[in-house]
């Protein structure tokens, strides 16, 4: 009589190799969506605090600051530490309007272009629009006006 040899068969590792297949086709779309949706929230909270400070600014001077660099003179009195990329690595957008005190500041999105859904320019037309389900929807815009969120993804408050 032959010994029988412990150990697994083809058809058991092709069956866990298939299913290891399946579970990483499910997890993979939804891992990368979540990346996505944390490095536009951290983006989000950058620019809120930026337009935090240019209100404070803008208070005590009686029109936003020229530049962001402004924010951080004086010992960082508005801002300790001022990002001005956003977590795609893309510059932030800042314009502002010495004439009426208005401002944007924003972040073209993943893609790091305006213009997909808003046109980060003083005046455009802006829209709050549903929070992004799939990667192509990252590359819309995000951007502050006058101290609140005026292109962004909607959220419950």
């Amino acid at each position: 009589m032959r010994k029988r040899q412990k150990g697994f068969t083809l058809i058991e590792l092709l069956i866990v190799v298939a299913i290891i297949g399946i579970l990483a086709a499910i997890l993979i779309p939804n891992l990368m969506v979540a990346i996505q949706k944390s490095k536009q929230k951290s983006t989000m909270a950058d620019l809120r605090n930026i337009a935090t400070a240019i209100e404070e600014f803008r208070l005590d001077n009686n029109n936003p600051p020229s530049d962001l660099n402004e924010l951080t003179r004086n010992s960082g009195f508005y801002i300790q530490a001022l990002k001005t990329i956003d977590a795609w690595g893309h510059e932030f957008v800042y314009q502002h309007d010495d004439q009426t005190g208005d401002y944007i500041v924003g972040s073209g999105g993943k893609n790091g272009t305006c213009g997909d859904i808003c046109d980060c320019a003083i005046g455009a037309n802006f829209t709050l629009y549903d929070p992004p389900t799939t990667l192509d929807e990252f590359n819309r815009e995000l951007v502050f006006s006058n101290g609140q969120l005026v292109c962004g993804p909607r959220t419950k408050q």
